[in-house]
């Protein structure tokens, strides 16, 4: 048996994408009724009178001057990315002074750690001689010398 249909329904919920726009703008330039293009693409009426009110651009140019109103998908998609980069609002965290203080503190801490941790392999600690000692016995006693 072999299947001569592949349809799929579209889930919920899903927003349009700009495929999908552009097919609602192909159907349209065809001349199909919003219930249609509706029907092809599996989501509500409503939704695709939104989507057509959200890409309409008017006063575009034809090669005789003369000035038209069409659905533009590319319009649409750019006016839906601008509305979701704005719905991005400021983080919760922010607002819990006592949380980011801690956690600048801590990060802060852990960063001294790891610095620590970077110079020891570097600079490994020197093994004290006998004459790096006397030198140290030296120094200090030349520090309590008054001249």
């Amino acid at each position: 048996m072999v299947q001569k249909q592949y349809i799929t329904k579209r889930q919920k919920g899903k927003h349009l994408t700009l495929s999908e726009r552009g097919k609602i703008e192909a159907y349209w330039n065809m001349g199909f009724s919003k219930t249609e293009i509706a029907l092809r693409i599996g989501v509500s009426r409503r939704t695709i009178q939104r989507e057509i009110q959200r890409g309409w651009v008017s006063g575009l140019l034809t090669s005789e001057l003369d000035t038209y109103d069409s659905y533009v998908a590319q319009t649409a998609q750019r006016k839906y990315e601008e509305k979701q980069n704005s719905k991005e609002g400021s983080l919760k965290i922010g607002k819990n002074h006592k949380l980011v203080k801690y956690l600048e503190c801590s990060m802060l801490q852990e960063k001294k750690k790891k610095i620590k941790e970077k110079n020891r392999e570097i600079h490994p600690k020197k093994r004290e001689t006998k004459y790096r000692r006397k030198s140290r016995k030296y120094q200090r006693a030349r520090r309590t010398w008054s001249y």
